[in-house]
């Protein structure tokens, strides 16, 4: 993702917090934003919303990420994409592999010894991404929104981290105002209420 510069954001609930650190501690040279365990579902749906693609597991998020418009790999296992598939607005791709000798949707006990999702490589989903052109360069530069303390919004705000890695150090203005980082437009989500302000 380091030749189209874009940051790989992570989602997720805490208790993926230790699977997403071990997936940070693997990348090289991406700029990788952790906001595991950091997002209500209205959040998450704006992010996604937003995203140049969307990479998920056959779940609640990847249902959300379909029901906004997301462009979407689907990663699917045991379950089968003809009942259980995304159904929403956004273009998907459906990545699955059934192991020889067991079919889907697979409600037995027994999985089979070399896995099953980890049949699908990183490099078979880039493939697919990549037959679809989803990933190009942004069309402006990554905007920052400032919002003064004490509003009655709820931002996510992101400063450079350990659990960040090869991202641009973002300036905080010296007012300690919150602020939001986004390749295709800010996103700020107040109590009941999402905006997105396009560049």
């Amino acid at each position: 993702f380091n030749q189209w510069k874009l940051p790989i954001v992570l989602t997720g609930s805490h208790s993926d917090s230790s699977l997403a650190q071990a997936m940070i501690k693997e990348v090289r040279q991406a700029c990788v934003i952790s906001l595991v365990g950091r997002t209500s579902l209205g959040e998450l749906a704006a992010i996604f919303k937003q995203a140049q693609i969307v990479v998920s597991g056959d779940s609640g998020p990847m249902h959300v990420a379909s029901g906004v418009g997301a462009r979407l790999i689907a990663l699917f296992g045991p379950t089968d994409p003809d009942l259980t598939g995304p159904r929403g607005l956004g273009e998907t791709v459906i990545l699955q592999h059934v192991p020889s000798g067991y079919t889907v949707p697979w409600y037995g006990k027994k999985f089979p010894g070399e896995g099953w999702l980890s049949q699908i490589q990183p490099e078979e989903v880039l493939e697919a991404i990549e037959n679809k052109n989803w990933l190009k360069p942004p069309r402006t530069t990554p905007q920052v929104a400032l919002f003064p303390q004490g509003s009655s919004s709820r931002f996510i705000s992101h400063s450079k981290s350990d659990d960040d890695r090869h991202c641009e150090e973002p300036r905080p203005p010296e007012d300690g105002s919150a602020f939001f980082v986004a390749e295709r437009g800010d996103v700020a989500i107040s109590e009941g209420k999402t905006e997105i302000a396009s560049p």
